[in-house]
């Protein structure tokens, strides 16, 4: 099996400049859990929803918009 046949074309990403808010709602729109990080079309990262939870501090045990 190759990597294209299990991948996921066309994800989700966020741009380098977005808000962190930005992160949580586009997890929570799509149902998912990780986003490439993009600058100018080119990959430069990955953000999670434990990165965000961690950013967020000890209140933040799951995603949500409050």
């Amino acid at each position: 099996m190759l990597v294209r046949d299990a991948m996921t074309p066309d994800p989700a990403t966020l741009d380098l400049s977005e808000q962190l808010g930005d992160a949580i709602v586009s997890m929570l729109r799509h149902g998912i859990r990780h986003l490439p990080v993009v600058d100018g079309g080119v990959v430069v990262g990955i953000i999670t929803d434990r990165d965000v939870k961690m950013a967020l501090g000890p209140d933040a045990a799951h995603l949500d918009l409050d």
